[in-house]
């Protein structure tokens, strides 16, 4: 070194030691801190950034479970987070004492939180022992415990002296609402330790990067002081001295910042939650800088040292490996963990987390041979156009870190994107399919419909505020085979209206096409009716026929509904209050008969009224004369068609229940029909008595007549109390469409295009698959079936004496509009609501949906800082460059936007390989943890990926600007440097 000269620092300038020859132990220290003071802070800044974020995440992951356990159990209702066992008991019967019941759930539960109560009404010899989780006291680790306990409690009563099986009754959801608050839990396990761990290795690039950074900016002072005689453990001390004041700075205040998001949000936790991520963000940011600095101080003893290409290449490549090999172990136990439900495995949960870092390697990895094989193909073009990728290509060791921590912050927004919007498309949708709309109320029906008092209110029901649709609907249990089944009868063309669940939840559209479709026939010139060949799920693997008696079939094929009638009912005006028929009905012998008209309507309910009694007149011979009669059938509410009537002729009494009695030439004829003053058009034709409805048993002839309405009988002999019969519109029927869950078809082994028969209250129902969907609407049992209602009625009134009653109505929402279940229960006068139940898992799920925005917007925040500090130490080590620039010509603006635009395609670079990889591993994990998270949905529902693409842009829109802002401070900075490069020019 000339003399009189002092060494120059790692940037050219002069040592801050030379600038401070007197200067002294710690004043000398003091000093060199100062001259870092810019990477000092930023790395304080890193420390709080991360600090706070772990904060708030263990603090989550602490408060938010118990938070949400108790919220759950504290809003109840009691019914459904509490268990209840009760039984009676007869006088003189032998029961077990209340002691004997308290001592044995007292011994079940030993060391839970639950609270027993007992109501013993002795006068009624009945007892009700409720045991309810206390609120206050339960923890989350508990739920396993008091479940078991809970599906335990008929069988530890039941056990107890003078008690069995059939005499305890065991109620309440309290089982399911534990179940389902476990499986919540586990969820939100499941998806903390992303953010968590993405956020950890954000954490360890920046402070790697500004740990290097300061190494390097002090390379040539380590080496003085080494050779001054300052030892490694002295240096090695005084940097541990500034990076800890440093560390403890950034932690406390991320402390601050964590304890009150905590508190604005999920409840502050408790004192440990909030000390220990803050001493973990220490030790780890203290370990990471020291060991640069040990390192650094070690090296500086001789001539500066690079490790060779094969070296760094082995080091890049085993860590590379390492990281793929977990990335892909953590992923397939992730994969094999969501074939069974189970406890959270801590390797498949990091699997997120290990994806997104494989991935963000990736793109640093391909970042250098991008960028050179993007320069060659540009090398040859003249000017500066290409200068910015060369420059790229030149210097991608230095964009290696902001490239990481960029692609991984972009990454990490668009899981959080894809997750949260998947878990809020899968719970409303799932919630929804469910109930079956935006409400369902269940009423108080009968099995069977009796009459107009069963009718359901659907005009009051309507008619409440904020109601845009009412669909009434029924579920009756069935039997396909030995499978139980749920029916749900709705009509088709209500489920649009009904549904707004995605197309591969349940296609509502095509859904109503196939129930609607299917029921339509070809007809061909033999009269034949034929399933016509629509297609995918409605087609069948050969043409269903069945026979078509008409007086003059068609030549040409054209489509005609399903069930086809010669006559279509008698349809009845909107408005009208009752029907006026007017009958003639004659015998051998005068009598009474009964008549009962089926009103049908059209959405598919069916009642019966009642005309009442019809006298008959005694008639000297078979077709002789009888007086005409008039019979009023008060209608219900509504718009009405009379698709069948019932007949009851009832036969002479006998001296005994096993004389046999007969009644000759019965006749009855229902000839007109008026609403007030409007004459109804009757069928001429095609009203036929239907066989298969009524059974009167030997000795009893009836039959059709093709000319009116009526129908002939004899009764030669008969112990039966009346002759009944059915008269309804003439059809020649195929099997009734159905849709069925694709559980019901994977247990009974039916495909599109089978027939089969379901076994009914009313009686068996021909069926044929119209189309499989992987859950039926309306209904939480996975094995259901789906039927049109209006034709499961039509089809019911030819084979059924009784029909089901409707004992649902689906109720959809204005938009924009809150439905009030009192007002509804009020409406429909009995019954209950229920709606769908998003409240659970949003209590669970909200903190992690909040844990990962905040895990992005660290990341992003991260990125930011290492993208500058990276820029800030180019922007040093160019300094001479930038005077030999000026020097041959290089305008300040040239090298300004050259220079920037190397660090905007770096950005470039790692957003678009940021998106790619979220876009990935949200479509790899991103469902399968949208679907765990949330409990109860039907486990054949598809989970369909979808973006919060609002909350995506604007998050990313805003990086996009702070990362402008930072390389347009570059550019100015480097723009400065260049026009103060060659004194006095400013312009050329």
């Amino acid at each position: 070194m000339p003399a009189g000269k002092t060494p120059p620092d790692a940037h050219g300038s002069p040592s801050s030691y030379a600038r401070h020859p007197r200067e002294s132990g710690g004043a000398l220290w003091r000093v060199r801190s100062r001259a870092q003071i810019g990477l000092l802070a930023a790395m304080a800044g890193t420390i709080a950034i991360v600090a706070a974020l772990v904060g708030v995440i263990v603090g989550i992951a602490a408060q938010a479970p118990t938070s949400s356990v108790r919220s759950t159990l504290e809003t109840g209702p009691a019914s459904s987070v509490s268990r209840t066992v009760s039984w009676t008991w007869s006088a003189g019967d032998q029961h077990p004492s209340a002691a004997d019941v308290r001592a044995a759930l007292h011994k079940e539960f030993a060391g839970l939180p639950v609270i027993v109560t007992n109501d013993d009404q002795g006068a009624a010899r009945s007892t009700r022992w409720t045991v309810t989780p206390d609120a206050s006291r339960i923890r989350p680790d508990q739920l396993a415990a008091v479940h078991r306990a809970e599906s335990r409690m008929g069988d530890v009563v039941s056990g107890l002296p003078g008690m069995s099986d059939t005499s305890v009754a065991v109620s309440g959801g309290g089982t399911e609402a534990l179940a389902r608050m476990e499986q919540a839990n586990e969820a939100l396990s499941a998806v903390l330790p992303v953010p968590a761990s993405v956020l950890a290795v954000a954490g360890v690039i920046a402070l790697s990067l500004l740990a290097g950074l300061l190494v390097d900016a002090r390379d040539n002072e380590t080496r003085l002081l080494r050779a001054r005689g300052a030892s490694v453990r002295v240096i090695v001390l005084a940097d541990s001295v500034e990076i800890v004041l440093s560390a403890v700075a950034g932690c406390l205040v991320g402390a601050a910042a964590a304890a009150v998001t905590l508190g604005l949000t999920v409840g502050m936790p408790g004192s440990t939650a909030l000390v220990l991520p803050g001493i973990g963000v220490l030790i780890g940011s203290v370990a990471v800088v020291l060991a640069f600095s040990t390192l650094a101080a070690e090296r500086a003893s001789g001539e500066a040292r690079q490790l060779s290409g094969r070296t760094r290449l082995g080091i890049s490549a085993g860590a590379t490996l390492v990281l793929l090999a977990m990335a892909g172990i953590s992923m397939w136990r992730f994969v094999q963990g969501q074939a069974s439900a189970g406890p959270v495995d801590p390797i498949a949960v990091i699997a997120p987390a290990a994806v997104l870092c494989a991935l963000a390697t990736f793109a640093v990895i391909f970042f250098a041979p991008v960028s050179t094989a993007i320069e060659t193909g540009v090398s040859r073009s003249p000017g500066v156009a290409s200068l910015p990728m060369r420059l790229v290509s030149r210097h991608a060791a230095v964009f290696a870190a902001p490239v990481a921590l960029l692609t991984l912050a972009v990454a990490v927004s668009t899981f959080a994107s894809g997750y949260q919007a998947t878990w809020v498309s899968f719970l409303s949708s799932s919630s929804r399919l469910v109930v079956g709309a935006d409400a369902r109320l269940d009423l108080e029906a009968p099995q069977f419909v009796g009459g107009p008092q069963n009718a359901v209110p659907l005009k009051r029901i309507a008619d409440v505020r904020g109601v845009s649709v009412a669909a009434p609907a029924m579920t009756i249990p069935a039997q396909i085979g030995p499978l139980a089944v749920d029916l749900v009868g709705v009509r088709a063309s209500e489920l649009q209206a009904l549904s707004t669940a995605p197309d591969a939840i349940f296609d509502a559209s095509t859904i109503a096409d196939d129930l609607t479709r299917s029921s339509q026939c070809a007809k061909d010139d033999s009269g034949g009716c034929m399933i016509p060949p629509t297609g995918g799920r409605s087609r069948a693997e050969a043409p269903y026929r069945t026979a078509v008696t008409q007086q003059a079939a068609p030549r040409n094929r054209r489509w005609g509904p399903l069930v086809q009638a010669a006559g279509q009912g008698i349809v009845i005006p909107a408005g009208a209050k009752q029907v006026t028929l007017t009958v003639r009905a004659g015998a051998s012998q005068a009598t009474t008969a009964h008549l009962t008209a089926w009103l049908a309507a059209p959405t598919g309910e069916v009642i019966p009224v009642s005309a009442g009694a019809v006298p008959v007149s005694a008639m000297a011979r078979a077709g002789a004369s009888v007086p005409e009669q008039r019979v009023t059938i008060p209608l219900p509410e509504g718009v009405w068609t009379i698709s069948a009537f019932d007949l009851a002729v009832d036969l002479p009494s006998a001296p005994d229940a096993y004389t046999p009695v007969s009644l000759r030439n019965i006749r009855v004829s229902i000839e007109s029909a008026s609403a007030g003053a409007t004459r109804l058009t009757m069928p001429s034709t095609g009203w036929q008595l239907q066989d298969g409805v009524y059974d009167n048993g030997d000795g009893v002839a009836t039959s059709g007549r093709a000319s009116d309405l009526g129908f002939d009988g004899n009764v030669a002999s008969s112990t039966a109390t009346s002759v009944r019969a059915r008269l309804a519109p003439q059809v020649q029927s195929l099997a009734v469409p159905v849709v069925i869950s694709s559980a019901t078809a994977a247990q009974t082994g039916l495909k599109v295009g089978s027939t089969t028969s379901i076994d009914l209250p009313q009686g068996p129902l021909q069926a044929r698959v119209a189309a499989l969907t992987p859950h039926v609407p309306g209904t939480d049992t996975a094995s259901a079936a789906l039927v049109d209602l209006p034709i499961l009625t039509a089809a019911m009134l030819h084979t059924s004496q009784d029909l089901p009653a409707v004992d649902t109505v689906f109720v959809v929402a204005q938009k924009d509009a809150r439905l009030e279940p009192a007002a509804l229960q009020q409406a429909a006068g009995s019954g209950s609501v229920v709606t769908p139940d998003v409240t659970l898992p949003t209590r669970f799920i909200g903190p992690v949906v909040l844990a990962l925005e905040l895990g992005a917007y660290g990341c992003c925040a991260l990125a930011v800082v290492a993208l500058a500090a990276s820029l800030a130490a180019l922007w040093r080590r160019r300094r001479s460059e930038t005077v030999i620039l000026r020097a041959i010509g290089f305008r300040p603006q040239v090298q300004a936007a050259t220079r920037s635009g190397e660090a905007a395609l770096a950005v470039g670079y790692a957003i678009l390989c940021g998106v790619l990889a979220g876009i990935v591993v949200t479509l790899v994990a991103g469902n399968a943890l949208a679907r765990r998270s949330v409990p109860g949905a039907p486990t054949s529902l598809p989970v369909v990926g979808t973006f919060d693409l609002v909350w995506l842009i604007g998050c990313l829109a805003v990086l996009l600007a702070v990362l402008a802002l930072v390389v347009v401070r570059y550019a100015v900075a480097l723009y400065r440097s260049a026009v103060r490069a060659v004194p006095g020019r400013t312009t050329t």
